[in-house]
């Protein structure tokens, strides 16, 4: 997995300050999808024929709604009750502060055991990289395009919100 982790961008982290967790949450993954989407289109381009479908694997994924899910699913195997599950998932979206991104996707092949053998290959086979070639190819296009869409993003969104506060006062 390659995670971005940007610091130091105190001009962002204080317009996202005046949006609404929801709004701003939402707003970080418009910003993030065009670039998330390249990625994606790349890695298939670039991802050998086989008959397990590993370029119709996977996808574009927001990980909190992963990680909600696999600890729902988790739960029920555990025998928890609905309830119960819920909880976990419950549980597992709010995580530690320090585990939770405010916006984050993820890009790949999924959990396709054959995502990881072509990749990297095995004692049968030689490695046949499709996904590290695509990132390298993309990520200054990428790191452009998300650039470009957090101004453009939250610029847009904080001004829609002091635009829906002055006309709330009055």
């Amino acid at each position: 997995m390659i995670t971005f982790k940007l610091e130091g961008l105190k001009e962002l982290d204080a317009a996202l300050g005046e949006l609404s967790k929801a709004t701003a949450s939402n707003t970080l993954y418009r910003a993030l999808q065009p670039a998330a989407e390249l990625l994606d289109q790349t890695w298939r381009d670039n991802a050998p024929e086989l008959t397990g479908g590993l370029k119709r694997s996977g996808g574009i994924v927001k990980s909190s709604a992963e990680t909600g899910d696999a600890a729902f699913r988790a739960a029920k195997r555990q025998g928890a009750d609905s309830a119960g599950a819920v909880q976990a998932k419950r549980d597992a979206l709010r995580g530690s502060a320090a585990d939770r991104s405010f916006a984050e996707l993820t890009v790949g092949p999924g959990r396709a055991p054959k995502a990881i053998q072509q990749e990297f290959g095995n004692r049968d086979m030689a490695a046949q990289p499709y996904f590290r070639p695509a990132y390298e190819s993309t990520k200054e296009r990428m790191l452009n395009i998300i650039t470009s869409g957090l101004t453009y993003a939250v610029s847009g969104a904080v001004e829609r919100a002091r635009r829906k506060a002055l006309k709330a006062k009055g």
